[in-house]
Formats: structure tokens, C-alpha cells, sequence
């Protein structure tokens, strides 16, 4: 689903942006929602492609941290390409970090010539997804990964009346669609072990006080830098944007898939079948709240419980709200992060 594009990201929406993301983020979670995309990926070493790379804060952040062989970043954007290339020499990231503005459609590099392709918030520009992801299947090398996090909507029905509010108000020109399409999508490109991640509870929470803060504490430096007319607008753009979100109606997803030649499938499936079982998804049920898909795990409790986690014995109630995880306070959070470094270390 379509809305016209009438705000372009200029220097006033940028700075909106970096003003609640943080300076070079141009979409929420700032490095640790980086670190959630990217955690099951081998990115050290590897030549990456980011695809919408925005001001080129996040490119900076992966090779910072990652310590890639090099990150092409691409972007249509030429004024956002000129900032991350400003960007990347001032730090000085220049030999490591490379910017080009593209035009619309097919990729302009060769075969098989990324290990990596990353991408932040920006495929919502795209609405071809099925060329989308046959693109990127085509440049990824034999075992590549696409490791990615988008805006997508509930499903692929017409807007509601609030979302096609907020989608006008917003006027970045969005082309969203379900995770299932992009699952579809993804299938059809070739992609195998696809794995996705619903992050709406945790955007949830997350919202609410972004929403406070430009209707309060940040309000005022708002109208220093952009003036109250365009505040006023940022304002609402956000509390319409909550509107969808707490509906479930706007979602933000993660995921990495495997290509088809990845040589150690017999890991992932390992993985995968661990994750399946019936303990496995009791744990997770109890512990962490999360809407495992193994019916034989819901089967271990009663509905009372399942209610008070927010959960239901319905696969189609889970998937219809969006909700497939309760919120985790931070501390938790952290450990069950330790926890899948530990994982990863096994490997």
C-alpha cells in the first residue's frame, strides 16, 4: 500500500529525526536494535551493501564495531549521501566506507558482490518487493545474508482511516506491506531459513515517550531549530504514528535470512528444531511471554495464564494484534542477550 510522497528528507526532517534517534540515526533503537539485526550474522571481514543508508550514521556504527572489509552504502538521496560521505572523512572512515547515490531500480553492481547486505528502515520506500529481493539475492555471493529491519504494516488490507492519517501527515512515501509479503517475497527470490522478528511491543513503549519528549522536553529545542509551524506538524506526525502502532496496525520487523548455498544449513536446523520443541517453547511461554508456535507449548498452560501474557491458544489472535512478545524490563533484556552470546560463542 501506496501514500504519496510530499516531504522530502531534507535538513529539517533530518534533524527531527537525528533529534529523537540520535545523531546519524534516522530510525529508532539506535545501536542496540544494530546489534539485535546483525547478531546471527558473521559480518567481520565481509563486504557489505546498506541499502537506504541514510546520513551514514549506521554504516559508521557496523564499521566501528564489526570491523567489516568495507560497507558500499547507496541511497537516492544525494543530499543524505553528501552528509555520509562528510560523515565517513571527518571520522576518518573514508578507506572503509563508500557512498553512492542511485537511481531507482536494479542495482548497479555485478553479481555475488556482497557477503552482506543490510538495510535500516528504508525498503518501506520500495514497492516492488519482489524485485526488490531478487536484487538483492543477485549481488549476495554463494552463502550471502540479508540482515534487515523494516517498517511494515499488520497486513496487506487497505488502510484503516488512522493509518492513512498518519501515512499523509507523515508524507515520506511509504510503500509498506506485510511481514507475510515480505516473507513471500523473500521465498520467491530464493531465500531459504528465513527468520523474522516482530518488534512491535517493544516500538510500542518506545513511541509513547518519543511522543512525550517532543510534546514536552524537546518541544522547545524543536522550535529553536525548526520553528513552531513545522513542530506543531512533527508533534502530531507522532502522536498518529503511536495511534497505529498501539493498534498493531504499523509494525517494525527484523529478520535474517540464509541463502540457499549457505554451508552449514545443519546448524541453522539444529537451531531451529531446539527452538521448536515443546520445552523450548514452555520456557519461553513463561519466561519471556513470547507467542511460540509450537501449539503443543500453549497446551502446557491454562487460558487464564495465556490472558495475563497477553497471549492466546489462537495463532490467528497473536499474528492479528502483532503481539509476540510482552515488554521486558531493560535488565532482562541484557541478560537474555548475554545468554545468546553464549550461543553464538558455541558455534
Amino acid at each position: 500500500m501506496t501514500s504519496e510522497q510530499t516531504q522530502e528528507y531534507d535538513d529539517d526532517v533530518v534533524a527531527v529525526l537525528e533529534l529523537v534517534w540520535g545523531e546519524g540515526f534516522m530510525s529508532p533503537g539506535g545501536p542496540d536494535e544494530i546489534k539485535l539485526i546483525v547478531e546471527d550474522t558473521d559480518v567481520a571481514g565481509k563486504r557489505v551493501l546498506d541499502i537506504g543508508c541514510g546520513t551514514g550514521g549506521i554504516a559508521q556504527y557496523l564499521a566501528e564495531t564489526f570491523e567489516p572489509a568495507e560497507i558500499v552504502g547507496i541511497d537516492v538521496d544525494a543530499g543524505l549521501i553528501e552528509r555520509a560521505t562528510k560523515r565517513a572523512s571527518e571520522n576518518g572512515f573514508s578507506e572503509r566506507l563508500a557512498f553512492e547515490c542511485v537511481a531507482p531500480g536494479p542495482l548497479p553492481f555485478p553479481d555475488g558482490s556482497f557477503d552482506v547486505v543490510f538495510s535500516k528502515d528504508s525498503m518501506i520506500h520500495i514497492g516492488d518487493k519482489d524485485a526488490l529481493f531478487k536484487e538483492v539475492f543477485r549481488v549476495l555471493c554463494s552463502g550471502g545474508r540479508i540482515a534487515a529491519g523494516d517498517w511494515m504494516c499488520g497486513s496487506d488490507e487497505p488502510f484503516s482511516e488512522e493509518m492513512a492519517y498518519y501515512v499523509k501527515t507523515d508524507g515520506l512515501g511509504f510503500n509498506m506491506a506485510s511481514p507475510a509479503r515480505y516473507r513471500d517475497a523473500m521465498a520467491a527470490a530464493g531465500f531459504e531459513d528465513i527468520r523474522l522478528t516482530d518488534r512491535n511491543a517493544w516500538y510500542r513503549q518506545l513511541v509513547e515517550k518519543e511522543h512525550a519528549a517532543l510534546s514536552g522536553s524537546l518541544y522547545q529545542r524543536l522550535v529553536e531549530l525548526l520553528g513552531q509551524e513545522f513542530a506543531d506538524h512533527e508533534v502530531e506526525v507522532w502522536r498518529a504514528l503511536k495511534v497505529v502502532v498501539d493498534s498493531g496496525e504499523l509494525t517494525w520487523v527484523c529478520g535474517a535470512m540464509i541463502h540457499k548455498d549457505a554451508p552449514h544449513l545443519d546448524k541453522a536446523h539444529d537451531i531451529i528444531d531446539s527452538m521448536l520443541s515443546v520445552e523450548s517453547g514452555k520456557w519461553m511461554i513463561a519466561e519471556n511471554g513470547y507467542g511460540h508456535s509450537n501449539a503443543k507449548s500453549f497446551d502446557q498452560f491454562d487460558d487464564a495464564k495465556l490472558a495475563s501474557l497477553g497471549l492466546s491458544r489462537n495463532p490467528n489472535d497473536i499474528l492479528g494484534a502483532g503481539k509476540f512478545q510482552i515488554p521486558q524490563a531493560e535488565e532482562f533484556e541484557k541478560k537474555m542477550n548475554k545468554e545468546y552470546e553464549k550461543i553464538k560463542a558455541g558455534f
